[in-house]
């Protein structure tokens, strides 16, 4: 229960730094079922109080007057129970017994920006030693799985870009299995032996995002149409004068959409326009905003927005979290099994419910 009310920060560092993991019993968290008052929790564990410590106030567990306002009766909060950890070896003994792989969000659990989180690597170390298999997902499309490796390399981890998971990758391979990467027949004119007459062309797919998606869909073969490259502006004879120059041959087959510093009024028309005459609509991820520096940054999910608005159709997909896609998607790439799968991240909206979508054990 100690664990279930402080950061995801210093339950990894929990894992890395307590040899007993914080030892507890569940009857001691529960109030008696004969009374309905609350009951505070216990002391923490020496490893606890260390952890704390060493974590910034800011990411801190309420004080114990705070959490005796949180802490209920266990049969009538069953979310609450299946967080309290019950084996009296502590958490990683609990791990040990029920999980073999977990999956962890990278922004905000193991790195702020580009400093690593106190305990993080340590946790990850201390996990593999246990014998869990470690993936990483994340719905920050900016970087290439690629790039991701070697930002985790630059801060002394050491981490395979098949043990990472994108919504940039995922979105390259929901489009895969779409047929994108193929040569498409549909209209071909052929020959009296079967030649192809016509010029041979793949689908393409118009991409407002940044590298890490271009990269991908290069890496999956899949083209990408320039569209209207960086104009800024789309006035009224802007557009009349698209219908112009746009042959039917000339649409898109699909239209992605991810968090990009360069958006512009032109990006937002011509991929509407897209939409509107039949191209797929694939959003990477929903986040509407990330907070740091003096405020919120629009995110991926602003742009996705305001795509939608514009075109009247929603995303068919949103490839990353919190959809459950991605999830399947590394479950299939790695044969993990998911009802023995933990889940982590810092955010409810995302993470919890990613894992949850995927029926993920916890």
């Amino acid at each position: 229960a100690d664990i279930a009310a402080v950061s995801p920060h210093v339950s990894l560092q929990l894992i890395a730094h307590s040899p007993t993991r914080a030892r507890t019993d569940m009857s001691r968290h529960v109030a008696p079922r004969t009374h309905t008052h609350t009951r505070a929790s216990p002391a923490p564990s020496r490893a606890l109080a260390r952890a704390i410590a060493r974590t910034p106030r800011a990411y801190r567990a309420p004080d114990a007057s705070r959490r005796r306002q949180v802490f209920t009766r266990a049969e009538n909060a069953p979310t609450l129970a299946s967080l309290l950890v019950t084996n009296a070896d502590g958490l990683l003994a609990d791990i040990t017994a029920n999980i073999d792989a977990v999956v962890l969000d990278c922004d905000g659990v193991i790195w702020h920006g580009n400093t690593l989180i106190p305990g993080a690597k340590l946790a990850v170390e201390t996990l593999r030693s246990a014998g869990a298999r470690v993936f990483f997902a994340t719905n920050n499309a900016t970087k290439s799985r690629a790039e991701y490796a070697a930002k985790f390399a630059a801060l002394g981890m050491n981490v395979s870009k098949y043990e990472i998971y994108t919504s940039a990758y995922a979105t390259a391979c929901y489009l895969r299995s779409k047929g994108f990467d193929e040569v498409s027949e549909e209209g071909a004119e052929f020959g009296a032996n079967g030649e192809r007459l016509d010029d041979a062309k793949k689908p393409s797919v118009y991409v407002i995002g940044e590298r890490g998606i271009l990269d991908e869909l290069a890496e999956a073969n899949i083209d990408v149409e320039a569209g209207v490259y960086d104009s800024v502006r789309c006035s009224p004879q802007d557009w009349e004068e698209m219908r112009d120059w746009l042959d039917e041959g000339d649409d898109v087959g699909a239209v992605v959409v991810g968090s990009d510093s360069s958006f512009t009024f032109a990006k937002l028309a011509y991929a509407s326009l897209m939409i509107q005459r039949g191209a797929r609509f694939i959003a990477t991820n929903p986040d509407a905003a990330d907070l740091f520096g003096p405020g919120l940054y629009p995110g991926a999910g602003a742009l996705v927005d305001a795509v939608a608005k514009a075109s009247g159709k929603a995303p068919e997909i949103y490839a990353g979290k919190p959809s459950g896609f991605m999830l399947d998607l590394l479950s299939e790439h790695t044969g993990i099994d998911l009802s023995r799968t933990l889940v982590i991240g810092d955010r409810l909206d995302t993470d919890v419910a990613f894992g949850k979508a995927g029926k993920a054990a916890m």
